[in-house]
């Protein structure tokens, strides 16, 4: 699948999943060499697993549908708010600008039409009505030929803020301890939106070295809004009844 910004994530099943596992067995040789074979062996890793980048032709071209109805805003007619978005750039946890291995994801892309929210750089998605909204959320973490150290552990931590973002309204993580090569990592939550504006922010935490992939398929966001607004009343007053 090819992107719009011209990303290709992994998709299960393809040559290039079985990256991680050609590296993984050349990890496993460099504990028994020297010095000098291993800098071969690890060469041979990296090497290997990059023929296999991009290779898609039984395939074919996929594309997520959702991404030609960015302006389809009249199907969410009846809907009281709705946004998506998709991490639109694949993140390294050890190119860090925050602790050890922390990284922010830049859900920055839109996946479809949307209503009530829209999408900001630096912000990810920002409420533009309070409320009661459910937000969805699901990252990608993916190990790196030089990721052998640590634990499995990878772990998003989904926070929203007030506007001026000093503040939060909401701090949610969800973890996968047993990420092994790759995992998906996210989950879904109630929040009570205090007042327009709010906004969301991801920061992605692993115990190893990893790759965050972006992309429509592997990464993505999405805020729904329930309907607060009363469909019947009642009535003030009533007639009196007739014979």
């Amino acid at each position: 699948m090819t992107s719009p910004d011209l990303y290709q994530p992994n998709q299960p099943g393809r040559l290039e999943d079985i990256k991680p596992t050609i590296s993984g067995l050349a990890n496993i040789m460099l504990s028994n060499v020297g010095t000098i074979a291993k800098n071969i062996f690890r060469g041979i890793a990296d090497a290997v697993a990059g023929l296999f980048k991009g290779q898609d032709g039984a395939l074919g071209e996929i594309s997520d549908g959702q991404l030609a109805l960015a302006d389809r805003t009249s199907l969410l007619e009846g809907v009281r708010g709705y946004c998506a978005a998709y991490q639109s750039l694949n993140i390294n946890s050890e190119w860090n600008v925050l602790s050890s291995n922390d990284r922010w994801l830049p859900y920055e892309s839109a996946l479809g039409p949307s209503k009530g929210a829209h999408i900001e750089v630096g912000k990810n998605i920002v409420f533009e009505e309070e409320g009661l909204w459910l937000v969805f959320v699901q990252a990608h973490a993916r190990s790196t030929s030089f990721g052998d150290n640590g634990s499995n552990l990878s772990a998003i931590y989904v926070t929203i803020y007030y506007p001026d973002g000093t503040t939060q309204v909401r701090d949610v993580v969800f973890d996968q301890p047993n990420a092994g090569n790759w995992a998906s990592v996210g989950g879904s939550f109630p929040v009570v939106i205090p007042e327009p504006g709010c906004w969301i922010k991801v920061r992605a935490w692993s115990s190893r070295w990893r790759w965050w992939d972006g992309g429509a398929r592997n990464a993505w966001m999405a805020v729904v809004k329930q309907d607060n607004r009363l469909t019947n009343k009642g009535q003030d007053t009533v007639p009196d009844e007739t014979q």
